[in-house]
């Protein structure tokens, strides 16, 4: 049984994704985190997943009063 092969790119460490972002579009930390959150909930899973959040928080109010 031959053994797998790692990847050079998964040895390497992982990029600062949010630095790219400040460099390349000058923008701040919290610009670059909010423009990422964005673009993820944008698509189909990010709108379920904002639906589900938006469950969860109004199921924890409801049982905090």
């Amino acid at each position: 049984m031959a053994t797998p092969q790692m990847c050079a790119a998964i040895q390497d460490p992982a990029p600062d994704f949010l630095t790219h972002l400040e460099r390349v579009f000058g923008w701040s930390e919290e610009q670059a985190i909010d423009a990422l959150a964005a673009y993820m909930l944008s698509g189909k899973a990010g709108r379920r997943l904002r639906r589900e959040l938006d469950s969860s928080e109004c199921n924890a109010s409801v049982n905090a009063a």
